[in-house]
Formats: structure tokens, sequence, C-alpha cells
């Protein structure tokens, strides 16, 4: 997805993918109105990126950067974002969509030019991403989104 939403519905981020000056846009959220003001400290500048996804708990946003996941941890007071350790992680060519499931167990990367999804079990205490035995997964290359339930 290209929009994440973290801090209990508080805060918007949007994924800047134009290919020159990748950034993730950061807003705040008026709880009366819906209308969005800019975060300072946002853009928050990438080396690049194509999709974002935010955990269930607002404390996480891993985005896909070319043949990596990014991680970052989501300061809940201010939106902020702070690299995790251990990060990047390699997924191989043509990262694209991603996706955390509701259980907050597992996160999934499209890898487009494979025509598989790499899964990965999601540590909730620290954000760090293990690899899920068995993947990568078959998909197609002609899957270009998935979401999960």
């Amino acid at each position: 997805m290209a929009f994440g939403a973290a801090a209990g519905g508080r805060v918007l981020y949007a994924a800047n993918a134009n290919g020159v000056d990748a950034t993730i846009s950061g807003f705040s959220i008026d709880p009366n109105t819906a209308a969005l003001t800019s975060l300072p400290g946002f853009p928050f500048a990438l080396p690049s990126c194509n999709y974002i996804a935010t955990d269930q708990t607002s404390t996480y946003l891993y985005a896909t950067a070319g043949t990596n996941v990014l991680g970052y941890s989501i300061d809940r007071q201010t939106g902020a974002l702070s690299p995790l350790p251990g990060f990047p992680v390699a997924v191989g060519a043509n990262a694209d969509s991603i996706g955390i499931d509701p259980t907050n167990q597992f996160l999934y990367v499209r890898n487009g030019s494979a025509g598989t999804v790499i899964g990965f079990e999601l540590n909730a205490a620290t954000g760090e991403l293990t690899p899920m035995p068995g993947s990568p997964f078959a998909v197609g290359k002609s899957a270009d989104f998935f979401a999960t339930f």
C-alpha cells in the first residue's frame, strides 16, 4: 500500500515513489475534521521506496525499496521515524507490495521479478524480521497486489 496509518489513527504516512526523490510524507490527522497537517521532519528521505506498511500497534513502519525492506520505529507521540537495527533486509530484485497480517505476527513482500511472495515472522517487541520457513512462495508474475485478512 502507498499509505499507512499509525498512532491510533492520528498519523497518516504516504509513500512518494516517483523514482527520483523517494520519500515518506507524514501528516497528523485532525480528529474532528480529518484534515491533514504536515508533521515536522517530513518528508522523510529514503534511498528508494515503492510501498509501505505499518504494523497493527502503530509501532513500526516498513518500506519496500528496490531489493530491500527498510524498517523504522514510530514515535507514538510525534510520528517521527527512526531506523531499526538490522535493516535493510534483502528480499531480491523488484520488491514492491508489502503487507502485515492482522495478528501482527507476519510480514509479506512481493518480489515482482521472481513472481514470489517472501514471508517473514515479525517480532512485535523489536520489529525484527526472521525469514519464514518455506519462503519464498510462488504466486506468479501478474500478482501485482495482495491483502492480508
